[in-house]
C-alpha cells in the first residue's frame, strides 16, 4: 500500500532502537516494529498506524472502501504471480478442486461464517 498520494508529508524518523532493548520494549512491550509517536499517543499496531492516517484523509465513512481497495490491489499483485505458480503443480490444483466439492470444506470458508461482515460476504 502506499501513502504517495497523500497531500500533507509526514516525517519519518527512524529511532535506531533495537526491538529487544528495555528502551524499545517501554515504547512497544510487544516489541513488534512499527511504533508511532503522536504526543503522548504511542501507537505499535502496524494496521492501526496506517488506519490513523487513512482516517484523517479520506474520513471514518470512506475508510473501509479506501482499505479493500488498496488490500484488494495488494493481493492482485500478490496473488497472480502465485497463480501461475500453482499451474506448475497439478496435483494441488486437482485437490483444491476436489476440497470445494465437499461441502462442509465450502461451509468453512470465511465468507460462509456467521460474524463476517456483510460488506465481506460479496
Amino acid at each position: 500500500m502506499s501513502l504517495q498520494n497523500l497531500e500533507e508529508v509526514v516525517e519519518r524518523k527512524r529511532a535506531g532502537l533495537d526491538p529487544d532493548k528495555e528502551e524499545y520494549l517501554k515504547l512497544n512491550p510487544l516489541g513488534y516494529v512499527s511504533v508511532l509517536v503522536v504526543g503522548e499517543t504511542v501507537v505499535f499496531d502496524s494496521f492501526a498506524i496506517l488506519m490513523n492516517f487513512v482516517e484523517d484523509k479520506v474520513g471514518p465513512d470512506e475508510k473501509l472502501a479506501w482499505a479493500q481497495y488498496y488490500i484488494g490491489k495488494g493481493f492482485a499483485e500478490f496473488l497472480l504471480p502465485r497463480l501461475f505458480v500453482q499451474t506448475q503443480f497439478p496435483l494441488l490444483l486437482r485437490l483444491y478442486a476436489a476440497y470445494n466439492e465437499i461441502p462442509s470444506f465450502h461451509n468453512a470458508m470465511p465468507e460462509k461464517q456467521p460474524d463476517t461482515p456483510p460488506s465481506s460476504n460479496k
